[in-house]
């Protein structure tokens, strides 16, 4: 393959890597949403971010499932009208549920692209190729975060409708994505059959990951759901710094993302174990410091140890399986983040309850010390498995 034809070839391959997961275009507009529905029930209103994120729990499975009879540039012609249609209708309908029904959608669209994303890199990509471009498609990912969240805020101000038609920003993206992305062939295995073996795919060693990345998710959300109560509360911050702060985390997970191949050579399995503890020490950080520079050390520690350990469980669960079933274990990981995202605020509130404790700097200890101990059974783990995460 000629350089030229490499680089339009990764470039169609990242540009699949601009989903918006749901709470980016409307997070910023929700409390316009709420001042032009005043008879409508706040969790109603709030469920306009929450239900593209619940997708991610259901939709991957049935994409793994899809992959053994539609190619993959049809799913992703597919997932591109779903989530085109899921953006267009908000803007024209001003009922909630009609509203909840094209975020649904837009959610099922999620659901496919996700994955879909790590899938190529998987099929057309092994060794030190493999790492980079998974850190750099997580790279990628965290600069659409940050668009569509400054998108969706500056169409929300002009109408609140508007903040749904940011994520189309990324249409050209996909189209490019859909005209020079090859036809990969829909894998088979060994035998030639296009049917799923359970014991082939559905391993321990992947499932104890996908604890893992609910656990990992878990802790990770607690930043995202408390730190700016708790830095306005405290009086550590103002609404100004603290996006600030919650910026520094996608910056440092971007940074760490695009240096992720590089690093993953020199450490090789010793890098998830240190990022899983990189990120506790943020999360100590933030629960011994009084000033907002201090939390925004804490946020970039979180950040840096999300952009290494989000591309490298990845790239980890495609290694426990047999190539042809990649697509499952990408679906397990994209799956057990969204159950750890969504259980999240659920877990923290009913763990506050039982400690009889107010839900403030506490659930930043609670990450902290989870983590940590979760750092060390990864290492354990990963000695069991005998298994380096740049093969």
């Amino acid at each position: 393959m000629s350089s030229k034809r490499k680089i339009i070839l990764m470039i169609a391959v990242l540009c699949t890597a601009l989903p918006d997961i749901g709470a980016g275009t409307a997070t910023p507009a929700i409390a316009l949403v709420a001042k032009a529905m005043p008879d409508v029930n706040k969790s109603l209103i709030q469920m306009i971010v929450s239900i593209p994120s619940v997708c991610l729990i259901f939709f991957p499975p049935v994409y793994a499932a899809l992959t053994r009879y539609v190619k993959k540039k049809k799913l992703l012609l597919l997932a591109f009208i779903l989530m085109l249609a899921g953006s267009i209708g908000p803007t024209i309908f001003n009922d909630i549920y009609l509203i909840l029904a094209c975020r649904f959608i837009m959610g099922c669209g999620n659901g496919i692209i996700m994955p879909i994303t790590i899938d190529l890199i998987i099929d057309m990509y092994e060794g030190h190729e493999r790492q980079s471009m998974l850190g750099y498609a997580a790279a990628v990912t965290s600069i659409g975060g940050i668009l569509f969240q400054v998108l969706g805020g500056v169409m929300g101000s002009i109408n609140w409708h508007y903040c749904f038609l940011a994520t189309c920003v990324s249409v050209p993206c996909y189209l490019f994505a859909l005209i020079f992305l090859p036809d990969v062939p829909i894998p088979v295995s060994d035998e030639g059959s296009r049917k799923f073996e359970v014991r082939k795919c559905m391993k321990p060693s992947l499932l104890f990951l996908g604890g893992f990345m609910i656990v990992w998710e878990m802790m990770y959300f607690v930043f995202l759901t408390n730190i700016s109560l708790y830095l306005v509360n405290a009086g550590i911050a103002n609404a100004a710094q603290v996006g600030v702060i919650t910026s520094t985390v996608t910056v440092g997970g971007m940074i760490m993302s695009v240096l992720y191949g590089p690093i993953v050579r020199v450490f090789h399995e010793k890098v998830l174990p240190f990022a899983y503890l990189v990120t506790a020490c943020g999360f100590l950080v933030i629960c011994l410091g009084h000033t907002a520079l201090v939390m925004g050390m804490g946020a970039l520690l979180i950040g840096i140890g999300y952009g290494i350990s989000a591309p490298c469980q990845l790239n980890l669960a495609s290694n426990l399986i047999p190539r042809e079933y990649a697509s499952v274990a990408t679906s397990v990981c994209y799956t057990a983040r969204g159950i750890g995202g969504f259980v999240s605020p659920l877990v923290i509130t009913a763990v506050c309850a039982a400690a009889g404790t107010a839900q403030e700097v506490f659930p930043f200890r609670l990450a902290a010390g989870v983590l940590a101990v979760f750092g060390v059974l990864m290492i354990v783990y990963l000695r069991k498995m005998r298994i380096k995460i740049n093969t």
